[in-house]
């Protein structure tokens, strides 16, 4: 018997499991499905109106979340999630990754196998107001003072917004971490590991020189 096959069998043999959530145990995914530790939850209603965002605790489980063959597996380029993903790919920070996230979101709501809260979702991400709701929720507020402070600037430059959204999404993600370093500018602090690269370039193509 090969290794597949009895890979598949013991997944058969476990169907009951799919989708359980138990104490201590990340649950058996189904087929097309995925589990990642999610940074933001938004809440919106059936017509796909914001009705709230919150911070998602490390602590709290792993969601369970559609993906494609092509998403499933990803490691460079873009290959969006059919539902929730990156919010490179739900806001409009990222043209052609926002593109395509729609795009694979509406062949899906499209589909036979559609269902009526992906409407909600489709029209809330072509809204577009994901980062404005977001920032009115002060998920964002943290990172904007550090992209302030490190830049030496007051008002944020509309081309810093997505850098943003990373920074608040690598603070989430870095809550509890151990080896964290204290980065002060400005007169503020926050707690940052070392900032990617690419992050790093586009903060200091934006950052005045102080004058001492």
């Amino acid at each position: 018997m090969g290794l597949l096959q009895k890979a598949v069998e013991t997944y058969d043999a476990n169907a009951k499991l799919i989708g359980v959530y138990q104490a201590g145990r990340d649950p058996l995914a189904p087929i097309g499905h995925s589990l990642t530790n999610a940074d933001v939850e938004i809440t919106l209603n059936a017509q796909g109106a914001f009705l709230s965002a919150r911070k998602v605790e490390k602590t709290e489980p792993k969601i369970l979340f559609p993906v494609t063959e092509d998403s499933s597996g990803r490691t460079s380029g873009l290959a969006p999630h059919p539902l929730c993903d990156q919010l490179k790919y739900i806001t409009c920070t990222n043209e052609k990754a926002h593109t395509l996230y729609l795009q694979t979101l509406r062949a899906w709501m499209e589909s036979p196998h559609s269902h009526p809260f992906l409407l909600a979702v489709f029209s809330y991400a072509e809204d577009g107001s994901i980062l404005n709701d977001l920032a009115g929720a002060g998920l964002l507020e943290d990172a904007e003072q550090y992209a302030l402070g490190y830049t030496g600037r007051s008002v944020l430059p509309a081309a810093l917004e997505g850098a943003v959204l990373e920074l608040a999404i690598l603070r989430y993600r870095r809550r509890g971490m151990e080896g964290e370093t204290v980065h002060g500018e400005g007169g503020l602090q926050t707690t940052m590991e070392g900032l990617p690269s690419a992050l790093e370039k586009l903060l200091n193509r934006y950052r005045r020189a102080k004058v001492v």
